[in-house]
């Protein structure tokens, strides 16, 4: 008997270093996964902190564009109220108040290279006008000084084709008649 109880002493001590033995093991593998989340925590932490540098420079550009935006859109809007003015300017201007040099003025407003207004001599710029205005009240088409001209090229061009097609025509009989009457 006195076996058996050394025995269970022996035992219980061994269950006991056993058990310290344990809880020390769990004690250290709770640190460990501890330490482990912890560096898990920090590596996201780093990565949430790289996203938001990422996120702060874009949100820095996307800012710059709007800025960038708005100014353009405020010299849209400058551009587009001159616009306005420059027309209902042209729009408001009646009877002896418009003359076709307004037109450079408006057309001025768009920014684009014009070319200089080309002025004829007094006498065949009121003869212009003059028929412009009867033109405007009726009394029949209105053709310009340019649009003549264009008439009068176009017409030039046609006599040319034509006279190249008569030509033509002419050294073909001239063939035909060398060829048939040697």
């Amino acid at each position: 008997m006195d076996d058996l109880k050394a025995r269970i002493e022996e035992f219980t001590k061994a269950k006991g270093s056993a058990t310290n033995f344990t809880k020390k093991n769990f004690i250290l593998a709770s640190a460990n996964s501890a330490v482990e989340l912890l560096d898990d925590c920090l590596k996201r932490i780093e990565e949430l902190e790289r996203g938001l540098a990422e996120e702060q420079s874009e949100n820095t550009r996307l800012l710059e564009t709007v800025l960038m935006l708005r100014e353009q859109q405020k010299e849209d809007f400058d551009r587009a109220s001159k616009l306005e003015a420059a027309i209902r300017k042209h729009r408001d201007q009646k009877g002896d108040d418009r003359c076709f040099l307004d037109d450079f003025e408006l057309y001025a407003v768009l920014g684009e290279p014009m070319p200089d207004p080309q002025y004829c001599p007094p006498e065949e710029m009121l003869e212009n006008c003059k028929r412009f205005i009867q033109s405007r009240q009726g009394a029949g088409e209105y053709i310009s000084s340019q649009r003549r001209i264009e008439k009068l090229e176009s017409e030039l061009q046609q006599s040319a084709n034509r006279i190249d097609q008569l030509i033509a025509a002419v050294r073909g009989f001239e063939e035909e008649k060398r060829r048939v009457w040697p």
